[in-house]
């Protein structure tokens, strides 16, 4: 025997073997819960008796979906899977109106109680905008929207500043709005308030 294939047998003698993992988990239906901290689980067709559940798990009902960990020749409950749909986060809703309102809205909570809040508008053109305002109530917010025309000069802009305060928005000073119109003459303004508040939430 040569000296490289004595390398080759001692390095295959000291290798490692492969090992299965240590631990492993399945899915399984509880079938009865007992006041000893065990539980029988279903588990592939096959009931499992008396398998030991963590503090944790021992809220867990009949027909309740639980995991099984595998321990070498052990086994216990470890989790029990939530139940239910999951309901995403979403902002309350202070005002709703489609059509909108170009006047005073009014909230159906106070700003005061949030440290966000999002205001939706749209031009009697029927383009549409919004803006986020931080700790809102109190301030006064700029609304603005630009109509262009076909060669992409702007036809019309429209903007107003409004004043949130408790459960209302409105116009501040009852009439600071404004509509830029421009055009081959050159500019014009008016005195126009064509901005309208759709939808306002909060968080």
């Amino acid at each position: 025997m040569g000296l490289g294939e004595s390398v080759q047998n001692i390095a295959g003698a000291l290798k490692p073997s492969n090992q299965e993992p240590s631990a492993r988990w399945r899915w399984g239906t509880v079938k009865a819960v007992t006041e000893y901290g065990t539980m029988n689980v279903e588990v592939g067709g096959s009931t499992l008796v008396g398998i030991r559940a963590a503090q944790h798990c021992m809220g867990a009902q009949v027909g309740d979906r639980v995991r099984v960990l595998y321990c070498g020749t052990e086994c216990m409950v470890d989790a029990v899977r939530a139940t239910g749909a999951w309901t995403p986060w979403e902002p309350d809703v202070l005002y709703d109106n489609p059509v909108g309102d170009r006047g005073t809205i009014l909230l159906s909570a106070s700003a005061a109680g949030y440290g966000h809040m999002r205001i939706y508008y749209c031009s009697n053109d029927f383009t549409y905008g919004s803006v986020d305002v931080l700790e809102p109530d109190g301030k006064k917010v700029s609304l603005i929207q630009a109509t262009p025309n076909t060669n992409g000069i702007p036809t019309y802009v429209k903007y107003k500043c409004v004043l949130i305060s408790g459960t209302s928005i409105s116009t501040w000073d009852g009439g600071r709005y404004s509509e830029v119109q421009t055009n081959a003459n050159g500019l014009s303004t008016s005195n126009i308030n064509n901005l309208f508040i759709t939808y306002v939430e909060a968080w």
